[in-house]
Order: C-alpha cells, then structure tokens, then sequence
C-alpha cells in the first residue's frame, strides 16, 4: 500500500495492518495502531483479516478503501470517523477532483459519489 501525506504526517499501513503515524518534521512516530480487528467489527464481516486495497487523504481524513467496496474514514489522530459501503465497485483506480470521488464500474461506465 502507498503511504499517504497530509500536512507534515506520514501514514503508512504494515502488512500486518499496523497503522503508523510519523511527524515529518521530526520524525516522531506519533502513534501506531493494530487497524484489523477495529475494522473487521465495523464492518461485521465473516472474515478474521481484511486487506487495504488503497489509503487517501481527503478533506484532512484517511480513508481506507477494502476489497474495493468499502471506505473506512479515519481522522488523522488515528479514530474511525465512519464507515461507507460503495453501491457500485470500482473497476478503476478512484480519483478525487474537487469534493467528488471518480471511478470506472464493472460496465466502465463513470461514477461520481460527492
């Protein structure tokens, strides 16, 4: 998974999904948190893991995008703000303009979600 910038933080997501937050301008590990079991309960699903396709920052949020139909929002500090369940799957890499989210679906047909 890419690591993602906001501000002067780096978030980076372990392969054991350990999410890590560093302080750029220091270089502070300023937390790191086990994600896994918070996200599986969130999203009451019957698997023990789940896997990150993709972290962005949007409006000074990570959003985590799962198995391409799930977005778990996190505020920068580390707690789940929310969770969204996408009605169409990307078929694409998602893009952010503006406010809205872009991607292809399974008919590549152009979904835009604000």
């Amino acid at each position: 998974i890419d690591p993602a910038i906001y501000d002067n933080y780096l978030f980076l997501v372990s392969d054991e999904n350990l999410l890590i937050s560093i302080d750029l301008k220091t270089g502070e590990i300023l937390y790191s948190k086990f994600i896994e079991k918070e996200i599986v309960g969130l999203l009451k699903t019957k698997e023990d893991n789940i896997s990150i396709d993709a972290i962005k920052v949007l409006n000074s949020d990570l959003y985590f995008f799962i198995k391409k139909s799930f977005i778990v929002i996190y505020d920068k500090k580390g707690q789940i703000k929310k969770n969204l369940i996408l009605k169409k799957k990307p078929n694409s890499e998602i893009i952010f303009i503006n406010r809205d989210m872009l991607f292809l679906d399974k008919n590549n047909r152009l979904v835009i979600l604000n």
